[in-house]
């Protein structure tokens, strides 16, 4: 596991803003014009309008979730069945996109302004030349033809992409901007509200073995090493020294998450991760859960202990203070969305029940 954000497109949110190069948005990287068939409204979250192209990606998105990869479905005569269970993943994450921006206006900062018109600019041209993110060297697809073609393959347009990465820098400057309004005393934080929201059922505290699909592997061959991992794993259940096998398999892991684990929130994982905050609710300290399959991968996970005492380690402090702001940026987020009204326009209505293409 690279790098865990909430919602459908958290793969996308993965990325985030590092160093800016001095970008010209006008420059050889500026966005691609899409078809009039790709431009054509086909609703509106509020005053946002949504355009052919973002609706499409979005159902590509969340298809396979809905149909598992059966593309028969879509012919079938349940397809309006599938189809209304996709909208209802496609309506979720336009809440959080349009949601995002909307909340980001509330703030006093353009979304579509020009500072974040040059985070959009960087995240594109990263994904073309490469670059670090997070201290991860990210190799870009080495010309604009091939970031395109790519995107083609996913049924993704340049401005569908963009309006993605669109969120993924409003989220960024959100954030900067929540740490600010804290850090100030614009809003007031106390110790006695960390510890609050550390103890609270909100906040979870556990840790995991991450396990990626292996492409060499047939079905049978991973569910077997599946089973191992989490046979010796269950082996030393209820024993604090079933950490350090967790450790064992944590190469993937920044160091403070080995030694200390995660403390995660419903808000901050979102609908993509729902399975392990699901998994994890459930846990008594030092408890193994079942494999839990999520977008990116296998994870085991392993119950902590919260103790009010936890705090006094200066990065868990750190890191449950960051997690309640963020759980309040996401929830204000989401409350923004959730007043946003979807309204449809009748050209959509030739596409109801089909698979969009």
């Amino acid at each position: 596991m690279k790098c865990i954000r909430r919602g459908l497109v958290a793969l996308l949110l993965c990325l985030s803003m590092v160093f800016l190069w001095g970008c010209q948005k006008e420059g050889i990287y500026k966005e691609e014009r899409s078809s009039l068939k790709d431009r054509k409204v086909m609703a509106k979250v509020g005053d946002y309008k949504v355009r052919y192209e973002l609706m499409r990606a979005l159902f590509y998105t969340v298809k396979d979730g809905v149909d598992n990869g059966d593309d028969s479905v879509w012919s079938s005569e349940q397809a309006d069945e599938y189809f209304d269970a996709a909208m209802v993943e496609i309506e979720s994450a336009l809440r959080q996109i349009y949601g995002t921006f909307a909340h980001l206006e509330a703030c006093g900062i353009d979304p579509f302004g020009d500072d974040i018109d040059e985070l959009v600019y960087e995240y594109v041209r990263k994904d073309i030349e490469g670059g670090y993110a997070n201290n991860n060297y990210i190799t870009g697809y080495g010309s604009k033809d091939a970031y395109l073609k790519a995107l083609e393959d996913r049924h993704f347009t340049d401005a569908a992409n963009r309006i993605l990465y669109r969120m993924a820098a409003a989220s960024s400057v959100l954030h900067d901007y929540y740490l600010e309004t804290y850090a100030d005393g614009s809003i007031a934080i106390s110790d006695d509200m960390i510890k609050n929201f550390l103890l609270s059922d909100d906040c979870i505290h556990v840790h995991w073995v991450y396990i990626e699909r292996n492409s060499h592997y047939t079905d049978a061959q991973q569910q077997a090493y599946l089973d191992e991992v989490w046979q010796k794993l269950k082996a030393l259940e209820g024993s604090p020294n079933i950490l350090q096998l967790v450790i064992t398999y944590g190469y993937n892991l920044a160091a403070a998450n080995l030694e200390n684990g995660f403390y995660i929130t419903e808000t901050t994982m979102g609908s993509t991760y729902r399975p392990i905050v699901e998994a994890a609710k459930t846990l008594s300290p030092y408890e193994v859960s079942s494999v839990v399959e999520c977008a990116d991968g296998y994870y085991i996970l392993v119950g902590l202990q919260k103790n009010a005492d936890d705090l006094l380690v200066n990065s868990v402090y750190k890191e449950v203070t960051n997690l309640y702001i963020t759980n309040q940026l996401y929830t204000d987020i989401d409350l923004a969305g959730q007043a946003l009204d979807i309204t449809y326009k009748k050209a959509f209505d030739k596409y109801r029940g089909k698979k969009l293409d």
